[in-house]
């Protein structure tokens, strides 16, 4: 007899573990609610920001997913996040949905869903429906009726101490298994957006070259340019990037350390960060 190809259940998020300690305080109010039985909340370690949801996909099918996902990240740069404000879905009538919303560079996080969609659209998976970014903190229970105006007055915590600003670098394919206590979650890929060198372009750094929290330098050394972040800035960081990167070109663009990756472009790196060179 024939076996039956095994399937999971899976979607596309961004993890964000710098908001559940604030988000586990916020459920904690909101569950004295009169209704909060009424509620099934999400347990705060799975607390996440879905990107586009794929449903049952064959396991031979994740490979093919997962490559797609990686050639999404191409391009895209790290960029940050705040916490917004209480939210639920519908607008009208009954609740179905609780949420927290979310703030920021929202404009990079389209972007970054956009590009998996696309990639995504071609092995067959429907695109996205008004994607609308959110944390889901509880759904309503099957059958019953929950009113939103029990939680527009909540005393809800002051999100002052935490996580102002959540940096945004990693996607996550994720397993859903639905259990009698809820769905669990389990990572299958991470794949990280590029760190891109401010001098050349050069897009395979091992961490940013400025902390985007912190404005921190990486001290990193640009194995394309030779540039050291935080050390090469004698002038000033936008002044010295800028000196460096004339004098890199006038000397040729070469690579500074061991072999250059397969392809390397150069110009098209350049290109990338804004700069465009007259033809040769």
């Amino acid at each position: 007899m024939e076996t039956k190809p095994t399937t999971l259940r899976t979607f596309v998020a961004i993890e964000l573990p710098e908001t559940r300690a604030y988000l586990a305080e916020v459920q904690r109010v909101l569950q004295q609610a009169p209704v909060a039985a009424d509620l099934r909340f999400v347990s705060p370690g799975s607390i996440h920001l879905t990107l586009q949801f794929l449903g049952d996909i064959p396991e031979a099918q994740v490979p093919a997913t997962t490559e797609a996902l990686q050639s999404a990240l191409k391009g895209s740069r790290e960029f940050l996040l705040t916490l917004g404000n209480l939210g639920w879905f519908p607008a009208r009538g009954p609740l179905r949905v609780l949420w927290w919303g979310l703030e920021g560079d929202l404009e990079a996080l389209k972007r970054l869903q956009k590009a998996v969609e696309d990639t995504l659209v071609p092995l067959g998976f429907r695109p996205e429906r008004g994607f609308s970014p959110h944390l889901t903190l509880a759904r309503a229970r099957q059958g019953r009726r929950v009113n939103s105006r029990d939680f527009e007055s909540a005393p809800l915590p002051s999100a002052e101490s935490h996580a102002k600003n959540i940096p945004v670098g990693a996607i996550t394919l994720m397993r859903s298994d639905l259990l009698p206590q809820g769905a669990v979650y389990t990572p299958l890929w991470k794949g990280r957006v590029e760190h891109v060198c401010p001098v050349c372009g050069y897009p395979g750094l091992e961490v940013e070259a400025y902390d985007l929290v912190f404005d921190l330098a990486s001290f990193e050394i640009c194995p394309c340019c030779r540039f050291q972040y935080g050390a090469t800035e004698e002038a000033g960081r936008s002044t010295s990037i800028t000196r460096w990167r004339e004098r890199w070109i006038a000397d040729g663009m070469r690579w500074w350390f061991g072999n250059p990756p397969d392809g390397w472009n150069p110009r098209g790196q350049l290109r990338n960060i804004g700069v465009e060179l007259p033809p040769e």
